[in-house]
Parts: C-alpha cells; sequence; structure tokens
C-alpha cells in the first residue's frame, strides 16, 4: 500500500512550487521598489551634487582671498605673487578646476592660461560679482556650450 502511495503522488519540480512562485513575488516586488527609489533619488543626487560642488568652490575661493589679503597686507604685491599662490590652486580629484584673480572691472590678473591675462573674465558669475561685490557667490554658467561652476571671494583690499 505505501508503494502505491508514491506511486500515484507526482514529485513536483520547483520551479512549479509556491516556493518558486514566492520567491519570483518577493525579487519582482524588490526589484519595482529599487526602480521607484532609484526615480526618486536621482533627481535629489543630482541637486545635491552641484550644491556640493558649489560649496567646495565658494570655500576655494574665499580660502585664496584670504591668503592673498594677508599677502597684501605685507605690501609684497606682484603677477608673480599672484601666480605663486594661486597656480595650484584647485578641488582635488577636478582635473579641470583652477583659480583665477580679476580686479573690480572684471579684467584678469591672474590666470592659468597667460594669453587671458589682461582680457575681460567671460563668466557670468564673475561678471555678476563685479556688478554687486557685496558677497562672496557661486553658481552656475555656459562656457563653450558646457556647464561650469564657478565661484567669487571679494578681497578686503
Amino acid at each position: 500500500m505505501g508503494e502505491k502511495k508514491e506511486q500515484d503522488t507526482e514529485k513536483i519540480k520547483f520551479v512549479n512550487s509556491l516556493s518558486a512562485e514566492i520567491c519570483r513575488n518577493v525579487l519582482v516586488g524588490v526589484a519595482g521598489a529599487l526602480i521607484i527609489v532609484l526615480f526618486m533619488l536621482v533627481p535629489g543626487y543630482r541637486s545635491e551634487t552641484k550644491s556640493q560642488a558649489r560649496n567646495a568652490l565658494l570655500s576655494l575661493s574665499e580660502r585664496c582671498a584670504s591668503f592673498l589679503d594677508i599677502m597684501m597686507e605685507s605690501g609684497d604685491v606682484s603677477s608673480d605673487m599672484y601666480a605663486e599662490i594661486l597656480q595650484g590652486a584647485s578641488l582635488e580629484g577636478v582635473a579641470s578646476s583652477y583659480v583665477y584673480l580679476v580686479d573690480s572691472e572684471g579684467t584678469i590678473l591672474y590666470h592659468p592660461k597667460e594669453d587671458k591675462i589682461g582680457t575681460k573674465a567671460e563668466s557670468e558669475v564673475v561678471q555678476r560679482m563685479v556688478q554687486n561685490p557685496t558677497e562672496n557667490i557661486a553658481g552656475e554658467y555656459t562656457y563653450q556650450g558646457g556647464k561650469k561652476y564657478a565661484a567669487c571671494a571679494k578681497l578686503k583690499n
């Protein structure tokens, strides 16, 4: 009788089992939840990245301005001094970052590309700072079709 019982019951393969069905439903649910979370987080991530870039640039420009203020108090002001102080200033890990110095009219006093010295700064952010030099600012602008970030800090002197 025991033999007959075994012959009557067919083994169910795992693929067709209730356990497999539960596993499939859980995986589909988790995948769906991940997709929803990604759609919710990606816009916030982009916004946070921009904010951090602005803050880092603003901090860098303020540090350079403070250092230049100290050097100017000592009376040693020259284009060589600007180059010595500013040539290595950049954001770590951002190869395209650099610092340049403009006067109150927007004329470049120091730039890593020497041919830019003596020309007007093209950055919209720098132009805003020249027009309203009351506070340090950071922002983004378009240069040669690409998005760029800039920050400006006012010197005390």
